[in-house]
């Protein structure tokens, strides 16, 4: 399945890893969620998943807005490590050395700012975290599409057996 990504008045293709097949559509919001963290994540989903979480920081997507936010904003540093790690997890060759380097800064960034998102779990283009703080969330959610997270948000599971 291939499927073709826009931007505003850009244009980015991104290959899911099942089938590199020649059948595009347009982007839905649950295309990028279909994926488990073992799936191949291409470099051009990474940069797609950037560009759409810069977009919802500044409305903006430039070099200087990324460092803008890159060193001003807490919640989309912990954004970049956390898709950073999880684009290095599904990489066969970077997977041992790399993972482990930028795995252990977004566990110092965890407990700085008080974020606990693993980079496991299924989270979906435009994420927006806006004051940091008492942010915890299960590794088994899946958050889709343009979600914020504001400060004291905890998304988990209860374990009462069936119902």
């Amino acid at each position: 399945m291939c499927f073709i990504l826009t931007l505003p008045h850009k244009l980015l293709v991104c290959y899911t890893p099942k089938q590199r097949a020649a059948t595009f559509f347009s982007f839905s919001s649950t295309a990028c969620l279909d994926r488990n963290i073992e799936d191949f994540m291409t470099l051009n989903e990474l940069i797609y998943l950037l560009r759409t979480d810069l977009y919802r920081y500044e409305g903006n997507v430039s070099p200087t807005c990324f460092l803008r936010h890159y060193v001003r904003s807490p919640g989309f540093r912990y954004t970049f490590f956390m898709r950073l790690c999880a684009y290095l997890a599904s990489r066969p060759l970077l997977r041992f050395g790399l993972r482990h380097f930028f795995s252990y800064i977004l566990n110092c960034m965890s407990v700085r700012y008080g974020i606990s998102l693993p980079y496991t779990m299924q989270i979906g283009p435009g994420l927006y975290i806006g004051h940091y703080g008492s942010i915890v969330v299960n590794g088994d959610s899946t958050i889709g599409r343009n979600c914020n997270l504001s400060h004291d948000v905890t998304i988990g599971q209860t374990n009462r057996g069936l119902r």
